[in-house]
């Protein structure tokens, strides 16, 4: 069985290559062809130059929302086609206009987790319906396998803020389309917890000092 390990990046901390996994009829997927990450403003010079040549990245899809990108925007690389598709609206993740989209976010999730035990559970819920059931984000989806089915040489990159919800739906979708058995789907999907613990912990204490 394959072992599910990021790319050794210096400042990007769940990028995968999800070469190497069975698929249907015995087959895998090429390796350096499909990359999942989170998001790309903290590349450095040598991550471009890892990501660049050698994994020939030719295609960046970006899956977040309007205001995610303006406050942290992906970097232009050469040679590499840069395309919006995001997945949910600002107004579905809760992100206003007046504080930054991260910020948004993770307050909301401190205050759900401070009103009650269950409330945290129950807005990620509401928000994996909407991934799946919200005619947007079927669409956005729909689009994301144009792009791929339409992308021809190097490899493709496509990533959100963390590279956990939209991506792991999104990677879920494209693993079990290529007849990648469930039980690898899920253990890919659960590797995010190893990959950004440390990251979303830290994240959501700042937050918590903040908000006292």
């Amino acid at each position: 069985m394959k072992e599910i390990t990021r790319i050794p990046l210096e400042g990007l901390h769940n990028t995968r290559d999800l070469g190497g996994f069975e698929a249907a009829d015995g087959r895998h997927i090429r390796p350096k062809k499909l990359l999942r990450s989170g998001q790309l403003a903290g590349i450095t010079k040598k991550d471009q130059r890892v990501l660049l040549e050698e994994y020939r990245l030719r295609t960046d899809v970006d899956f977040r929302t309007g205001q995610e990108k303006a406050e942290a925007p992906d970097p232009a690389l050469p040679g590499v086609e840069y395309v919006e598709n995001p997945i949910l609206s600002d107004q579905a993740i809760g992100i206003t206009r007046e504080k930054s989209a991260e910020t948004d976010m993770m307050k909301m999730l401190v205050q759900k987790m401070s009103s009650s035990e269950t409330a945290a559970e129950e807005y990620m819920d509401g928000l994996y319906r909407d991934l799946v059931m919200e005619p947007f984000s079927r669409q956005q989806y729909r689009h994301f396998f144009e792009i791929l089915l339409s992308h021809e040489e190097g490899a493709l990159l496509w990533h959100c803020s963390a590279g956990k919800d939209r991506v792991g739906v999104g990677t879920a979708l494209l693993l079990s389309a290529l007849g990648v058995p469930r039980e690898t789907i899920v253990r890919d999907y659960m590797m995010v917890n190893e990959f950004t613990g440390d990251v979303v912990e830290g994240h959501l204490e700042k937050l918590k000092e903040r908000l006292h």
